[in-house]
């Protein structure tokens, strides 16, 4: 048990030290108005409003907030230096630009979670609030839908009450439902103005799946050997809350003496940024069932790689463990050791 959690670690951390950077062809925006054309360092959903690694063949820098105008992926993302208000406190942020006409809309992500935010000056951005409130009636705590939002916006976008009725139907601020206030706002007001919208669309969730073979070295069985299993495995990636992280089940199916046995895992696994060769590792939990109706609940993790074969085809190979038991029957062993492979195929 021992060695083979030892193992994983060691595994985890391997892994890390191999990642690379995610580098994505883009450009900066100078303080003076100029763009220059290289290649953007992706890191992450949260870091890209703080810093971006910046790579050309004269130029390798790390900037922050107002070192520059902003930055923008190719064929993707803007961003922009501003100072993000939120109640009394404030920070330099690259803000992601959403809408650009009469009134400006803006997106940034934090560890507490999206935020909105709209212009007040040339460089300040206000949040939109959106807080939930906690209120006790009878010594029982209840959760408040906040609206604070609905008053906000009424007042931000007062000269246009034709826009009341929407707003106020508006349960929670999103991103879909502002880019098309802000945009309304922009066309009633302005008529044939020039209003820039630069969201890229995106599917809201990826799937991918894949077929796989796995030789267990030991599997679940008490005194059990070696033995095979096939099956499919399917994956969900949520695109605007990260391209990194997937949620990972299918059906894997052995056959061990007289008994079958099915496996569903529910793992999140996460890539390491790579074109070619991508590390991952992934925890969770694995859902056996045999035919005789025992079942057992255990915790599975992962680790290994993805070898890009084209743009919707990998080769998929890693190792992976039922660790240890959260509930089993005597004749389930407490843990197992695999090598697993199979083709990862994009559906979108």
């Amino acid at each position: 048990m021992k060695q083979l959690l030892t193992l994983h670690i060691l595994l985890i951390l391997s892994l890390t030290t191999f990642s690379q950077n995610d580098l994505r062809n883009g450009k900066i925006i100078t303080n003076e108005g100029d763009t220059i054309s290289g290649q953007l360092n992706y890191v992450g959903d949260i870091n890209c409003f703080h810093k971006i690694q910046f790579i050309t063949t004269e130029i390798d820098t790390t900037f922050l907030p107002f070192d520059i105008l902003g930055y923008q992926f190719e064929n993707a993302e803007y961003y922009v230096s501003k100072i993000a208000i939120y109640l009394n406190d404030t920070a330099k942020i690259f803000a992601e630009y959403l809408v650009k006409g009469e009134k400006d809309l803006f997106f940034h992500r934090s560890y507490t979670g999206f935020h909105y935010s709209i212009s007040i000056s040339p460089n300040e951005i206000e949040r939109i609030p959106y807080e939930n409130e906690v209120v006790t009636i009878d010594g029982v705590k209840y959760q408040k839908e906040s609206k604070r939002h609905i008053g906000y916006l009424i007042s931000y976008f007062r000269d246009c009450p034709e826009l009341f009725p929407e707003i106020e139907k508006l349960k929670k601020p999103n991103r879909k439902s502002l880019t098309s206030i802000t945009k309304t706002y922009h066309d009633i007001t302005c008529g044939e103005g020039t209003c820039v919208i630069y969201e890229k669309a995106k599917d809201p969730i990826k799937i991918a799946i894949e077929p796989t073979y796995t030789y267990y070295f030991r599997n679940i069985f008490e005194n059990g050997g070696s033995t095979s299993a096939y099956g499919a495995l399917i994956y969900f990636q949520i695109s605007k809350a990260s391209e990194r992280i997937y949620l990972k089940t299918g059906l894997i199916h052995a056959k061990v003496w007289d008994h079958r046995h099915n496996q569903i895992p529910f793992q999140f696994e996460y890539s390491f940024p790579n074109k070619i060769l991508t590390p991952k590792f992934g925890i969770g939990v694995n859902c056996h069932y045999l035919n005789n109706g025992d079942v057992a609940l255990t915790a599975l993790v992962n680790a290994g790689c993805r070898i890009k074969l084209s743009n919707k085809l990998f080769l998929n190979t890693e190792l992976s463990s039922d660790l240890f038991p959260l509930v089993y029957d005597k004749e389930l062993m407490r843990t197992t050791f695999a090598i697993q492979t199979g083709l990862h195929i994009k559906l979108n």
